[in-house]
């Protein structure tokens, strides 16, 4: 073995074989970079290539050594198969884009009541360990509180269950814990925001992970928020096409409330039923677009004010801690403050105020110009608010974590595209 130069070897035993790596099941996330274009369908061509010649790969190890085992250059491209001629057949029409030299700032927006659906995470529960984990933790604490296992609620399919989402007692928690898991799932990943917003109760979200209050505090209150809530007189909201000074002036002649400003030309107004159904028509006569929100109460709204002794009592037995991380206020559409974010009437407002989340978008967009937008949450909403308040051009570059409720796509398969697309950014 080499003593003074002699440079002699000895073979003692042949390299153990390695043993076959299992089966894989199910999408698998490929990723292919090149320095320049022309190189990088050179790569993709070899890849496809290869692949026709081993039919029987295992392609949970092609794309493990796809992941680890190469340097990343910036022309990149990905796609998501399941074995390997689904995988040739991507390979021609690729999802393409060129990285920046470092990464760029990421701003995570989380989802609101208005979002959940049954089965949201069903496939992710099955496939990532860290949401299944997750879940299982926020259902363990949230039993007790509600009388129930909120997984049950996460079924993907049943009318009941879907009723019951409706449910503002129940539906609260159960996107608190679909924003949360999410979260965790893509720290697991490697990302971190450069700051976050969240839509209502989505800024609870991101408190929680700011380190504001405890998993375990913000759970307890989201339960209290939303059972206080629901036991409130009925009511209806009422999303308009219009600015927030023309829905603010046509709320106030109607005698409802101005609850959400979403983008320049996306509001909400809450009230009685009567109030808003007659506004409705009202809007109609005029031609102005509206929808009708698929609520059971005016949430933002003076509908909301019986409420707010009982959950003062609930905020003042709360330890608040400043943030760890930064927030962008969908009380005043500025950087939350830790002031702020200590004071119980803080938290008492937020539920009464309307939701500011066009200008936290536009203040997020002044601090980090260049972002990279990912909702965290069930469903698409939020995103296509930002792509209207950010950019009419629609370059603005808004990602989602989770397929519409409408879409017919496999879960993980979603998430597995939207990493290729974060990473090819």
């Amino acid at each position: 073995l080499g003593i003074g130069g002699t440079n002699a070897h000895l073979v003692l035993r042949e390299t153990p074989s390695r043993p076959p790596s299992p089966a894989s099941d199910g999408s698998q996330l490929l990723v292919l970079s090149a320095r320049t274009l022309p190189a990088l369908h050179q790569t993709r061509a070899n890849l496809a290539d290869w692949l026709n010649k081993h039919p029987h790969a295992n392609l949970a190890d092609v794309a493990f050594t796809l992941a680890q085992g190469r340097k990343p250059f910036a022309h990149r491209c990905s796609v998501v198969a399941a074995d390997p001629m689904e995988a040739q057949e991507a390979l021609a029409r690729p999802r393409v884009g060129v990285a920046e030299s470092t990464a760029p700032d990421m701003v995570w927006i989380f989802s609101g009541q208005g979002s959940p659906y049954p089965g949201m995470l069903a496939g992710l529960y099955t496939r990532e360990t860290v949401v299944r984990d997750t879940v299982d933790q926020c259902a363990q604490i949230l039993e007790p509180l509600l009388g129930l296992d909120i997984r049950t609620l996460l079924a993907p399919n049943g009318t009941e269950a879907a009723a019951r989402l409706r449910d503002t007692a129940l539906a609260q928690p159960i996107v608190f814990v679909a924003d949360y898991a999410l979260a965790q799932l893509w720290r697991s990943r490697g990302l971190k925001p450069a700051t976050m917003i969240g839509h209502s109760l989505g800024e609870y979200v991101a408190a929680c992970l700011a380190g504001v209050f405890s998993l375990e505090t913000a759970l307890a209150l989201i339960v209290a928020r939303g059972r206080l809530m629901a036991a409130q007189p009925t009511g209806a909201m009422l999303a308009v096409g219009l600015s927030a000074v023309e829905a603010g002036a046509l709320a106030a002649a109607h005698e409802v409330d101005l609850a959400a400003v979403n983008a320049p030309n996306a509001c909400v107004v809450s009230g009685p039923e009567d109030r808003i159904a007659a506004l409705g028509n009202i809007l109609v006569e005029q031609g102005i677009a509206h929808t009708r929100l698929e609520t059971s109460h005016a949430f933002h709204s003076a509908m909301m004010e019986p409420m707010m002794a009982a959950f003062a009592e609930q905020l003042g037995q709360v330890d608040l801690q400043a943030p760890c991380e930064k927030i962008i206020s969908c009380n005043t559409g500025q950087p939350l403050t830790a002031a702020e974010a200590t004071d119980p009437d803080y938290w008492l407002q937020h539920l009464r105020r309307p939701v500011q989340f066009a200008d936290a978008v536009q203040s997020a967009r002044q601090a980090w110009p260049t972002a990279v937008w990912l909702e965290v949450g069930p469903g698409r909403g939020l995103a296509s608010m930002v792509k209207r308040g950010l950019d009419e051009s629609g370059t603005a570059r808004v990602f989602t974590t989770t397929r519409h409720a409408n879409e017919d796509i496999d879960d993980h398969r979603f998430l597995l595209r939207t990493a290729g697309e974060l990473w090819s950014a």
